[in-house]
């Protein structure tokens, strides 16, 4: 029986690795690609980066989530509202990577602003603004 991206969602929100075991939000994304409107759930996915902000890549699953969204028109300003709420490796990674592909703006947002001001942060762990940092020398 399928179940609804609301149910998904559900799920997802409440995900926490028992044991380090991440096979469960693997599972979460294929059902939500496969089943359910990924769209609907873009915050929701990065929220999960949120939750693990810092070296970890939920044993390679963050980087299927970050591929997903990577595919999803509209994923970008949810970027912007998480790392200025609560920064982490994975959603800074995707900014960069944004800026790699030569896109400065988001919402009339610099992202080279915004990773300036992540990378000065020093309430923010000294992993995320070493990222930050590296994208901005990249440029």
């Amino acid at each position: 029986m399928t179940r609804t991206t609301q149910e998904i969602v559900a799920e997802l929100d409440s995900f926490a690795p028992p044991n380090d075991d991440w096979d469960k939000l693997q599972s979460l994304l294929d059902e939500l690609w496969t089943d359910g409107a990924p769209e609907d759930a873009i915050p929701n996915i990065i929220a999960v980066f949120e939750r693990y902000p810092i070296n970890e890549d939920g044993c390679g699953v963050f980087w299927s989530a970050l591929h997903g969204l990577e595919t999803l028109r509209g994923y970008e300003p949810y970027l912007l509202d998480s790392v200025q709420k609560s920064p982490s490796e994975f959603v800074v990674m995707m900014l960069g990577r944004i800026l790699n592909a030569k896109i400065d703006i988001i919402c009339d947002t610099s992202i080279i602003t915004t990773l300036n001001a992540v990378a000065q942060s020093q309430t923010n762990a000294e992993p995320i603004r070493e990222m930050a940092s590296a994208f901005l020398q990249q440029r």
